[in-house]
């Protein structure tokens, strides 16, 4: 294998997931109380996009960057994680601005409800996105898995991947925010040469061959300014993300298999607040 060479500089990763209408959560991707927090309502992400438009450039595909065609310093690259349905109207929407993103899909879930099927898959990759592996089976703790059994996932969903575009498929991104140094060296000996995290961070590092980059989350509640001011490289939006991160890493590896149970139940009473504000307001 040759090792991967790449711009000595830092980027902005944004991480979206679902892109839905107003109400209809349920429609694409992962379903339940869990899933719901990370699916942006197709209003708002509208917003985004023109907020990241106002600031920034066009954003670049990982191809762009590691061949330092990108332009800017610090070039923007933008992410949508699942593989659920809603990445055809996305890309759609991206595609007016004559943009292109990377999609990211989980191979076991392929044309099942609520997720892509293999002929949206070699649209996307024809009109010039980038398709990449979200593993086979969006296992909830990847980082918990052997090395052989992780191997095992990035190779046979790159596979799976390849045989619908056409090409080799060598960019993946960590499901469920699970990474570990080890997770990227199982994907690096699956021929795996980019692979995005949910670690809120701008540098680039590089594990074995496969360079690894940060991502800043987009939520439902995320507002238009703070996704513009991210797309910059603004610092105190990249503060907090990290500083918020590394205190849900640390749960994570405190409550174990619980805490997508525990964080489900803590994002539905917050609904349930919510909606309980906005009803006695009206």
């Amino acid at each position: 294998m040759t090792a991967i060479a790449f711009p000595a500089r830092r980027l902005v990763t944004l991480a979206y997931h679902d892109v839905v209408f107003a109400g209809r959560t349920e429609d694409s991707g992962f379903r339940g109380p869990a899933a719901a927090p990370y699916k942006v309502e197709r209003e708002l992400f509208l917003r985004h996009l023109e907020a990241i438009a106002s600031r920034t450039c066009r954003p670049a595909t990982t191809a762009e960057v590691l061949t330092a065609a990108a332009g800017p310093d610090r070039p923007l690259l933008l992410t949508f994680d699942d593989g659920g349905t809603s990445a055809m109207m996305t890309a759609e929407l991206l595609e007016q601005r004559g943009w292109r993103a990377h999609f990211f899909v989980p191979t076991d879930l392929i044309g099942t409800s609520g997720f892509v099927t293999r002929n949206d898959i070699a649209a996307l990759a024809d009109r010039g996105h980038i398709i990449g592996s979200h593993s086979c089976s969006h296992p909830p703790r990847m980082w918990t898995m052997s090395l052989e059994a992780l191997v095992d996932e990035w190779r046979r969903s790159s596979d799976v991947l390849g045989m619908v575009v056409g090409r080799p498929v060598d960019v993946a991104a960590v499901p469920g925010g699970f990474y570990s140094s080890r997770v990227a060296r199982a994907a690096s000996q699956a021929g795996i040469r980019v692979l995005f995290t949910s670690e809120p961070v701008r540098r680039m590092a590089s594990i074995d061959d496969c360079l690894v980059l940060g991502r800043f989350r987009m939520l439902r509640t995320t507002p238009a300014d703070e996704a513009a001011a991210l797309s910059t490289g603004r610092s105190g939006p990249a503060v907090r993300q990290w500083v918020e991160w590394q205190l849900k890493k640390a749960a994570k590896v405190v409550v174990g298999r619980a805490y997508e149970r525990i964080g489900a139940a803590l994002w539905a009473r917050a609904e349930r607040a919510e909606a309980a504000r906005v009803t006695g307001r009206s």
